[in-house]
């Protein structure tokens, strides 16, 4: 019931004018986003809600391709060790396929390092995640999208006595989301993942467009 209602949160805005051109916003990949995230069971931790803290930044290039970086920090303040870190580094390249003028395909990939060594926690991994974004852009104030991925730890050490850590989480996943322009140049974005296990996470950000 509450990822039902979280969804139609997300979603409460769909049924507005169907008229679609692209915007300084909207359907627009330049950008520097800042954003927060809420996760169940982050990086093996079992029980564990983690919030997580972002920057990145991307452009497009040869109006064909897009390329990213970005860094994370997963926060957890209620183990049974203490609050602990965990930081990421991200980084991807991507293909933008223009099926229609307010409907886009994004074929990309992303290569992603995590680490921890706080109170104890001996934690580092690589990930490599193909994904599939689908954009759909209803006017020019208003873009709904769809991910479809699949993340692949590579290279994983996760070590700790205590018995509240799993294996690294990793495999398919996929997630809807929204973004709203509230000016030319600065959009409003939530979202909503869910993996193999089920409810994932949930985010909310400020993107700045360029």
């Amino acid at each position: 019931m509450k990822n039902i209602s979280i969804v139609t949160a997300l979603f409460s805005i769909f049924f507005v004018c169907l008229k679609s051109v692209e915007g300084e916003v909207v359907l627009d990949y330049n950008s520097l986003t800042s954003g927060i995230s809420m996760s169940e069971d982050g990086a093996g931790l079992k029980g564990v809600d983690t919030t997580g803290i972002g920057i990145s930044f991307s452009t497009e290039f040869s109006n064909k391709g897009i390329a990213s970086i970005g860094i994370t920090n997963a926060l957890t303040n209620d183990t049974p060790v203490g609050d602990m870190s965990i930081l990421g580094i991200h980084a991807g390249v991507a293909s933008i396929f223009k099926i229609r003028e307010n409907v886009h395909l994004i074929a990309g990939l992303q290569l992603s390092h995590q680490q921890s060594y706080e109170n104890g926690l001996d934690y580092e991994a690589w990930f490599l995640t193909p994904k599939i974004d689908i954009n759909y852009a209803l006017n020019n104030r208003f873009q709904l999208g769809f991910t479809l991925g699949y993340s692949d730890a590579t290279d994983s050490d996760l070590t700790y006595k205590s018995n509240i850590f799993g294996e690294v989480k990793d495999g398919f996943f996929y997630g809807i989301n929204q973004v709203f322009a509230l000016n030319e140049s600065l959009g409003f974005g939530t979202g909503i993942s869910f993996n193999e296990s089920g409810y994932q996470d949930i985010y909310i950000s400020l993107e700045l467009h360029y």
